[in-house]
């Protein structure tokens, strides 16, 4: 984690200290990047119904998922982004690699 900058160390005496360089709010952004950018596109509200379900969550939580998806607006068709061959939506289905 030092060398990817994440923490930074501190020597005193014989021991090392070890403090973040990024906050948690970067963390949980660069987490979700990650996550959205290894799983089909068509299956996002999937997995975050799913990511719901699972979690422990207060009123004001819940209240905070309401009103984004309040102002969310739909689409009616989502492209796959998937590498053919990677997922089993119809758009890659009876092709060849």
């Amino acid at each position: 984690m030092v060398k990817k900058e994440a923490l930074a160390t501190t020597k005193k005496g014989n021991k090392f200290y070890y403090s973040p360089l990024v906050s948690e709010d970067e963390v949980i952004v660069s987490a979700t990047e990650t996550l959205f950018s290894h799983i089909c596109a068509k299956k996002i509200g999937q997995t975050l119904a799913e990511m719901i379900e699972q979690a422990s969550l207060t009123a004001d939580d819940y209240q905070l998922i309401q009103e984004v998806l309040s102002k969310k607006e739909t689409v009616s068709t989502i492209k796959c982004n998937c590498i053919p061959g990677q997922c089993n939506c119809k758009e890659h289905q009876n092709k060849t690699i």
